[in-house]
C-alpha cells in the first residue's frame, strides 16, 4: 500500500505503520493501524465471531475504543486510541487471553456463526457472459410477508453507479403501518421484460396470495407484467404518482387535495361528491383523473381489497414485544380518535336494528337517500378491527431471524452458480453536453 500521501503529516511517523486490510483474517495486535474507529470495532466483531465468544464496549469515545469479553472474569480486553494528527485508531492494548467457562463467553448465543438464511431465494441472469438481471428475498422477509395486508407496492429507482442499473423493489406495509420489505432485483433499466422478470420471481418467493393488490405508478411495463404474471390480482394506480403527474402536466397542485378527498372517501355516494366539486374546479384535470379509471385510484371503486435487515427486523420485533395495546401502536392510536369522533355523531333510529348516522352532533348533517346500517350494541370495537392491524399480527410478521453472511469462502452457492463466470453490464455511454433539441416541424 503507498503511504506517501500521509507525508504531509509525518512522514517518517506512518511510512511503516501496519495499516489494516479488509482482506486478511482479522489478526489483531498491539501497534497495528486502522482508518478510523468504526473500521476498528468490525475486525473486533468479526474476530469475535470466528473465534466463538461476546465482548462488550466498556468505553467508546472520539478518540478511544474499549472492548472486553463478556464473560465475568474478562481476562480479554483490547483497546485502542486516535492518533493526535489523523482520524486512524492503533491498538495500544490487547490481551488475547481468557480465563472464563465456555458457557459464560456464549450465554445467549448471540454471536453464534448461523451464517446462512435457509428459505433465501436469490437468482442471477446473464447475457453474453455479462450480468443483466439479479434477485433475491431473505426467508425472513417471506415469512413476514404472510402476516401482511395482501398489497404490495412496487417500484423502479435508477442507480447512480458506474455502470447504472435500477433497483426493482416490493414492500408491503405491516401492522404499524410500517414498511416491510419483500424483495429486490437490479436490472438495467424498467422496461417489459425486467418488470416480468422481477414479478415471476417476486411470485416464486410469495406463492399464490388471494385477493392480492399492487400499487404502483401507471407505467406501462408494470401494468403489462402485472397482467401476465399475477392475472388474478388487481392492479392500482398509486395517488402520490397521480397527484404528481397532475402537478407537473397541468402546472398547478390546487386541485391535489380534492383528488385525496376523492381517493380515500369510503363510500361510492362520497367519492362522487367530492368528484362533482373537482369538476367545477378544473374540468380538465377532472378530465384526466377519469380517464385513469376511478377503479384505479379510487378506494370506493377498487376491484380489490385494497387496505388503508438484522437490527432493522431486530428492531421492529422489539417495538412490537413491548405493545401493550390490542393493536399495534398506530390503529390504536387512530382508532382512539375515531372513538371519540363517533362520540360525538347523530344517530336516527330507523327500524329495530337499522340506524342513520350523521356527521355531527345534530341531525341536519345526514346524507340525503343515505341507506340505513344495521348496528349491534354491546359489541367490542376491537371485535370490529381487522386481523391484520393487532399486536400479534405484528409481532409474528418479524419473528424470524436474518443471519449474517459470513466470509466468502463459507458461502455455499448453488450448483448453477458453482463456475459461473459473469462479467460487466454493458454501458453505452452518453454524448458529452446538453441533448440536441431539433426545431424541425413535423407534418401530419
Amino acid at each position: 500500500m503507498d503511504l506517501t500521501r500521509f507525508n504531509e503529516f509525518d512522514g517518517a511517523f506512518y511510512n511503516n505503520d501496519p495499516i489494516v486490510d479488509l482482506n486478511e483474517d482479522g489478526e489483531i495486535y498491539v501497534g497495528k493501524l486502522y482508518t478510523n474507529k468504526t473500521e476498528l470495532k468490525n475486525v473486533v466483531g468479526r474476530f469475535a465471531l470466528k473465534m466463538n465468544f461476546e465482548f462488550m464496549v466498556k468505553k467508546s469515545g472520539t478518540d478511544v475504543f474499549y472492548a472486553t469479553c463478556r464473560g465475568s472474569d474478562w481476562k480479554w480486553r483490547v483497546r485502542g486510541r486516535k492518533r493526535a494528527c489523523c482520524d486512524m485508531f492503533e491498538v495500544t492494548v490487547f490481551h488475547n487471553e481468557h480465563t472464563c467457562s465456555l458457557d459464560s463467553r456464549h450465554a445467549d448465543n448471540r454471536q453464534e456463526r448461523p451464517w446462512k438464511n435457509p428459505g433465501t431465494i436469490t437468482d442471477i441472469i446473464t447475457e453474453d457472459n455479462r450480468f443483466k438481471y439479479c434477485f433475491w428475498s431473505l426467508a425472513a422477509c417471506r415469512r413476514g410477508f404472510k402476516f401482511c395486508r395482501p398489497v404490495i407496492s412496487i417500484d423502479g429507482t435508477f442507480l447512480k453507479t458506474r455502470f447504472g442499473g435500477t433497483m426493482l423493489v416490493a414492500v408491503a406495509y405491516d401492522a404499524n403501518n410500517q414498511l416491510f420489505l419483500i424483495a429486490f432485483a437490479i436490472v438495467d433499466s424498467e422496461n417489459h421484460d425486467s418488470w416480468k422478470y422481477f414479478l415471476q420471481k417476486l411470485k416464486e418467493a410469495i406463492g399464490e396470495v388471494e385477493n392480492l393488490v399492487f400499487v404502483s405508478d401507471r407505467h406501462q411495463s408494470i401494468e403489462h407484467a402485472v397482467e401476465v404474471i399475477f392475472p388474478e390480482a388487481c392492479h392500482c394506480a398509486c395517488y402520490k404518482h397521480i397527484s404528481m403527474n397532475v402537478t407537473h402536466k397541468f402546472k398547478t397542485d390546487v386541485c391535489n387535495t380534492q383528488i385525496w378527498l376523492a381517493a380515500y372517501a369510503w363510500s361510492k355516494r362520497e367519492c362522487d361528491r367530492h368528484l362533482r366539486v373537482l369538476r367545477r374546479m378544473d374540468p380538465p384535470i377532472a378530465a384526466y383523473v377519469d380517464n385513469i379509471g376511478l377503479e384505479k385510484w379510487a378506494r370506493p371503486y377498487c376491484l380489490g381489497d385494497r387496505f388503508t435487515l438484522q437490527n432493522w427486523f431486530a428492531n421492529r420485533l422489539e417495538k412490537a414485544s413491548k405493545c401493550v395495546t390490542p393493536l399495534a401502536t398506530h390503529f390504536e392510536e387512530d382508532l382512539i380518535k375515531q372513538h371519540e369522533d363517533g362520540r360525538r355523531r347523530s344517530v336516527l333510529r330507523n327500524g329495530a336494528q337499522l340506524f342513520n348516522v350523521g356527521r355531527g352532533v345534530d341531525g341536519s348533517d345526514f346524507e340525503k337517500g343515505g341507506d340505513p346500517q344495521p348496528l349491534t350494541q354491546n359489541v367490542s370495537v376491537y371485535a370490529l378491527s381487522s386481523p391484520y392491524y393487532t399486536k400479534e399480527t405484528w409481532k409474528n410478521t418479524y419473528d424470524a431471524t436474518i443471519n449474517v453472511v459470513g466470509e466468502e469462502d463459507e458461502w455455499v452457492l448453488p450448483e448453477h452458480m458453482q463456475n459461473m463466470r459473469i462479467g460487466v453490464p454493458k454501458v453505452e455511454k452518453k454524448p458529452v453536453g446538453r441533448p440536441r433539441k431539433s426545431n424541425a416541424k413535423t407534418t401530419d
